[in-house]
């Protein structure tokens, strides 16, 4: 599980805001998901599941606690990511908004006499914020406005703010490609998003990079488990490399809603 660093992390926001000096541990952070996250998951049963889904806006990890799972752990490479779910989660509950919008220094001083402090993570998140206002920087600069966002608010928080006072925050900060991964963990249910769109614009065509990801997926999942796939929209890349690979362990389904064909796939372990 990664340790936040609060020291390493705070030298990274300017950079970050400015585009300056590039690293792939530190980006922008999504305000919202690009992807038909309700629409996907309302396919499946969640209920007593154990789910490692990428961290991202944080969408995924709230969208799964409210239809029922026992657990949700969360993965991300961008180090920033936790802090924008810290903050989600403390709106959630104090202030009972799934999004912060119009959010500035007055909103997160407000916010900030609310919250009780329950470890040292939660208090590294508050002084990140505190730094964050302090140097005047402006909270849109700090996130990614992605023009696919879908509507993925959940209207009546109650269930999530009860699975959020019991649920503890377990964070890997960890690249599914990688050949690294020291996760030992099973889950029930691994939620990928739409992440292999992005590394694909760079290794579609690396075999190896395929492997791992699949290696990695299959590692990660119990027997039978299943790993959840977005596209960032209906026309998504061609998917085709990746399922013929993944093929060797998984059994491949295509996933459909109501209101939009075509919005991801699933693979089951075999």
């Amino acid at each position: 599980m990664y340790k936040i660093n609060l020291e390493n992390d705070l030298k990274k926001i300017d950079d970050v805001i400015s585009f300056k000096n590039r690293n792939k541990y530190y980006g922008r952070i999504f305000f919202k998901s690009n992807e038909y996250v309700s629409d996907i998951l309302s396919n499946f049963d969640l209920k007593n599941k154990k789910v490692l889904t990428v961290l991202g806006s944080g969408d995924q990890a709230f969208h799964f606690l409210n239809r029922g799972a026992k657990s949700v752990d969360v993965f991300d490479i961008n180090r920033l990511s936790i802090y924008y779910y810290y903050l989600r989660i403390w709106l959630i509950k104090y202030m009972n908004e799934f999004y912060p919008n119009d959010f500035n220094y007055e909103y997160w001083i407000k916010l900030r006499n609310m919250i009780v402090t329950n470890n040292i993570d939660e208090t590294n998140v508050i002084n990140f914020w505190d730094y964050f206002f302090y140097k005047d920087y402006k909270f849109n600069s700090l996130l990614e406005y992605d023009h696919y966002n879908c509507e993925n608010g959940i209207e009546d928080l109650i269930i999530l703010k009860n699975k959020l006072d019991s649920s503890k925050i377990k964070f890997y900060n960890f690249d599914i490609k990688s050949s690294k991964i020291k996760l030992h963990k099973k889950y029930d249910i691994v939620y990928l998003s739409n992440i292999p769109d992005w590394f694909f614009d760079f290794d579609f065509y690396n075999e190896l990079v395929l492997f791992r990801y699949s290696n990695n997926i299959s590692k990660l999942l119990k027997r039978k488990g299943l790993a959840i796939r977005s596209y960032v929209d209906s026309l998504s890349g061609s998917v085709i490399d990746e399922i013929q690979i993944l093929g060797n362990c998984f059994n491949y389904d295509r996933i459909d809603s109501e209101k939009k064909l075509n919005i991801g796939h699933c693979y089951a372990k075999k």
